[in-house]
């Protein structure tokens, strides 16, 4: 409001200004001849105008632009006191607020990586779910096999059961061998063929052990080769947690986040 009023007192003491000047121009004597035709109000008007001093009407404008300077634009002391200077320690402890964080620009989801995982998918479960479990149920029935003189029959049951692992495996590898770009899912390719590697190679150990024996086993002879069992069981345990546990999960994983990436 007081912007208002002042701009308004502001024009009307620069029209005041004006119209001084325009009398003084054309002189005072013709001006009751040339506004004849104006109402009785303005001839009074003009009349007292004339009688007012050049100075303050003058004045007058002058002092009214001031106020609509002074109205118009805050001081220096409101402009500090909205915003806190720099390192001001004393100003209520406070940091001035963040400006908004920028949305991160995010790149849309790898369709092509998506389809990679779907492929693959079914046979990695495959074969963590079926062969390798498979593989560690018939393992265990060891004992008994062994001491009822079937023991050539279990080495020879477990040799095809990593076998059918290993070409299982093999289809699976192709795939990732083709998509090496994914580095960080190329890497399973080894990490299982090392996991399988061990499993063959702990068979041989206990094969090794029973040929030195001519597969004929009681209880003593059982603890000689039970070292060899017990590490049997464990690399089949840990090529059933790189396959079923890291490997599918990893894949899951980025799956998921790659399609939110999409939505």
């Amino acid at each position: 409001m007081g912007r208002i009023l002042s701009w308004l007192i502001t024009a009307g003491g620069w029209i005041l200004v004006g119209v001084r000047t325009v009398l003084d121009l054309i002189g005072y004597s013709t001006l009751p001849e040339d506004a004849k035709v104006a109402a009785a109000r303005i001839d009074l008007f003009f009349s007292w105008l004339v009688g007012v001093p050049w100075w303050a009407v003058f004045g007058f404008a002058l002092v009214a632009t001031i106020w609509l300077m002074k109205v118009s634009w805050p001081s220096a002391t409101e402009a500090t006191a909205q915003a806190p200077a720099l390192g001001d320690r004393t100003n209520s402890g406070k940091m001035p607020p963040a400006p908004p964080a920028r949305p991160l620009v995010m790149r849309p989801g790898d369709l092509k990586l998506i389809s990679f995982v779907d492929e693959i998918f079914p046979a990695v479960h495959d074969l963590a779910e079926v062969h390798v479990d498979a593989m560690g149920n018939l393992s265990g029935n060891w004992r008994d096999s062994f001491l009822e003189g079937k023991a050539p029959e279990y080495l020879r049951t477990m040799n095809d059961e990593v076998a059918l692992v290993v070409r299982e495996f093999e289809p699976l590898r192709k795939q990732l061998q083709r998509h090496k770009f994914y580095a960080s899912i190329f890497e399973f390719d080894d990490k299982i063929a090392v996991k399988i590697n061990a499993v063959a190679e702990a068979l041989r150990s206990v094969r090794s052990k029973a040929e030195a024996l001519s597969f004929k086993f009681d209880k003593l002879s059982l603890s000689l080769t039970e070292p060899d069992i017990v590490e049997l069981h464990r690399s089949i345990g840990q090529l059933r947690l790189m396959v079923g546990r890291e490997f599918l999960g990893y894949l899951n994983a980025i799956r998921q986040a790659e399609v939110q990436r999409t939505t």
